[in-house]
């Protein structure tokens, strides 16, 4: 029988501002999930490419966030 021992989603997100992406985080932190952003990246057009890994549900993350 497999059992999860640790999990995360790897995502490539793309923000209108760079204030909406602070207005993720701080929903992520409400929320008690665990992340951490691996790239920042201002695009033209005001856009902001983000490369995050983050907690999925409520499983443990393991080491992948280190």
């Amino acid at each position: 029988m497999k059992e999860v021992i640790g999990a995360c989603l790897c995502q490539t997100l793309r923000f209108a501002s760079k204030q909406e992406f602070k207005q993720y985080l701080e929903k992520l932190d409400s929320l008690g999930r665990a992340y951490r952003v691996d790239r920042e990246e201002e695009q033209p057009k005001g856009h902001y490419l983000v490369r995050i890994r983050k907690q999925a549900n409520d499983w443990s993350v393991g080491d992948y966030l280190q």
